[in-house]
């Protein structure tokens, strides 16, 4: 699927599933074409998603996007307050391109791995959520693409956190994180703890 969001338009999407959603803005140079995903946008579930050419994606309040596979991002990407974010399924996931800036963001899949490429960073919004929840037999992890590289996690002020299980390695929190059970893979992990569950 590819959604245009170029000239001032508006395109919001609506059943999207499976495949690739490509946000393409061809360019333009009007800042205020945009593709959105609000609350009365149903099944926004792809396999992954590439914003190219200046394209704009809009997860707006209570909006949800859920991605099984990759988000590589050479565009802008803006998820407001309320909005959410999923990574599903048991395939690899890549984040790429900037920051990710996310009112809420869920990942609770036992087994799957996120990379966060060079030069990607994640940060979740003021008053929003991070979940991530791999189990004791099958951590979920997150860790660098290159496998050396730093990468930064900037929370904002009143972040709620449910972290459990996850093996990480090179994350640079701005705020403490908690991670029961979960896994130092480097011993370069800032500002994140790993108690018993």
């Amino acid at each position: 699927v590819t959604a245009f969001s170029s000239f001032g338009w508006t395109t919001v999407l609506n059943g999207v599933t499976n495949g690739t959603l490509v946000i393409d803005n061809e360019n333009a140079s009007n800042p205020y074409g945009e593709t959105a995903i609000g609350p009365n946008v149903t099944d926004a579930d792809v396999d992954n998603v590439v914003f190219r050419k200046g394209g704009i994606l809009r997860v707006t309040q209570d909006g949800a996007l859920t991605v099984r596979g990759s988000i590589v991002n050479e565009g802008t990407f803006v998820c407001k307050a309320g909005g959410s974010v999923t990574l599903d399924s048991a395939q690899d996931c890549l984040l790429k391109g900037g920051t990710f800036s996310i009112s809420r963001l869920y990942c609770k899949v036992p087994g799957k791995t996120v990379k966060i490429a060079d030069g990607t960073s994640l940060a979740i919004q003021n008053g929003g959520s991070l979940v991530l929840n791999g189990s004791a037999a099958s951590p979920l992890t997150v860790i660098p693409e290159n496998g050396a590289s730093n990468w930064s996690l900037t929370l904002g002020s009143g972040v709620e956190q449910d972290v459990q299980y996850v093996a990480v390695k090179n994350a640079q929190a701005s705020a403490d994180v908690a991670d029961f059970g979960g896994t130092d893979l480097t011993g370069n992990n800032d500002k994140w703890t790993f108690p018993e569950p």
